[in-house]
């Protein structure tokens, strides 16, 4: 009977800061963080849960640090304990995303090294809250509705005949004969870009933001010196990291605005199962009319170490137009190192490739959303989250607890077998 007794004795204090002084030490701040479709700051039925981080920051140079997080739960519910006094919250939402050369696929003429490019993502609501004052032993409750604008985000690439746009020069994205958005001026080419590509933001407007414009599924057209590119895309509008439906954040467009000439590029040229030389020349013929020269280069770099490859980058077939006897409508042969390498390709003014055809552009964000919602939509706002669902910290120290339980029920064992 003197053992059990010793043993609660000892367990009582340890168990005791869970259900008084532990709760009131600190405070609680939750809430929900949902998509304010209406920004009408409250949550409404059907508004989507986000899976992001909420993050505890101090009230002044909020964005130098956080001192205490947690990951929004399926229904986009989070809690954080914290000492008494005053802070702010911010989230994990991405507002800015990126595509790098090096993720394969996108780029017609690929950089030797990794280089990327950033957009500015259509996410309106501050970056952090205003300050709020966390009181021992209460509960606050502060939603984090999140809003956006109806836009569609590019990262564009413009070749216009036989060369990328540089030089200030404006594409305007036009959606049901009406003009929608237009991109930021090219600027000059990065000093390591072998191919003299340039890149710019391009945001398309849907219907919420300029009446008429586009709505999801709509076709977008690019203008260029009143020039339509041969590329069509359909409006898919940003939608923050939520479910179910798709993340529409970053896309990346390559246009090509050309009546009167063909690029065929390729990026794996091999014979007998190994790649041409530097140098190897490329050239494309109409019957017995040389059309384009270029040479096999070597600015595609390598797949990997030991799987070199080569290929190239700018064969420039001409229309009939311009060279007579070129382009339509025989098709285009094409020889490598005097061998034919491809016959007979149906000419047309766009990009072709000739090899394997590479995967999709994937944006890669530079803000990652932690937590992955398995319920879309949202309950009714009870203003905090299940009880069940102890706040980050508290299992914590629970754990801690009973190990030290465990230790001082040892420890006193071993004293009485002492004794």
């Amino acid at each position: 009977m003197l053992r059990p007794l010793l043993f609660l004795i000892f367990l009582l204090p340890l168990w005791m800061p869970y259900g008084t002084a532990a709760s009131q030490e600190f405070g609680t701040v939750t809430g929900i963080v949902f998509w304010d479709r209406n920004e009408n700051g409250e949550h409404d039925a059907g508004e989507l849960a986000i899976a992001t981080q909420v993050q505890l920051r101090p009230p002044t140079d909020p964005e130098t640090r956080h001192l205490g997080f947690d990951d929004t739960d399926e229904a986009g519910i989070y809690a954080i304990q914290s000492l008494p006094g005053q802070y702010r919250l911010g989230t994990t939402v991405p507002r800015f995303s990126g595509v790098c050369a090096d993720t394969g696929g996108f780029s017609y003429n690929p950089f030797p090294q990794s280089r990327c490019w950033a957009a500015r993502l259509p996410v309106t609501s501050p970056e952090f809250t205003d300050v709020f004052t966390v009181v021992a032993g209460e509960t606050l409750t502060i939603d984090l509705p999140v809003t956006t604008r109806d836009e569609m985000v590019f990262i564009a690439r413009a070749i216009e005949d036989t060369h990328y746009m540089t030089g200030g020069e404006i594409i305007t994205a036009m959606v049901n004969s009406r003009p929608c958005g237009e991109s930021a001026p090219f600027q000059t080419p990065h000093p390591d870009s072998p191919s003299g590509e340039a890149f710019v933001q391009l945001n398309v407007a849907g219907d919420a933001e300029i009446d008429g414009c586009a709505r999801p599924g709509d076709e977008i057209l690019f203008e260029l010196h009143g020039r339509t590119a041969g590329q069509v895309y359909q409006y898919v509008p940003f939608t923050p990291p939520q479910l179910p439906l798709p993340r529409g954040d970053l896309h990346f467009a390559d246009l090509y605005f050309s009546e009167d000439w063909m690029w065929v590029w390729s990026d794996d040229r091999l014979k007998d199962g190994q790649p041409y030389p530097p140098g190897t020349p490329v050239v494309a013929r109409v019957g017995d009319v040389e059309c384009a020269r270029t040479t096999i280069g070597d600015i595609f770099g390598e797949h990997a170490a030991d799987v070199p490859i080569s290929g190239f980058g700018r064969l420039q077939i001409p229309s009939a137009r311009i060279k007579p006897g070129c382009g339509r409508p025989i098709g285009v042969d094409i020889y490598i190192g005097g061998d034919l390498a491809i016959d007979n390709v149906p000419w047309e003014p766009a990009l072709f490739q000739i090899g394997s055809t590479p995967p999709p552009a994937t944006p890669t964000a530079t803000s990652t959303a932690t937590a992955t919602p398995t319920n879309d939509v949202l309950p009714p706002n009870t203003g905090a989250r299940d009880a069940s669902r102890p706040p980050r910290g508290a299992a914590g120290l629970l754990a801690i607890g009973m190990i030290l339980c465990a230790f001082a029920w040892i420890m006193r064992r071993r004293a009485v077998a002492d004794c």
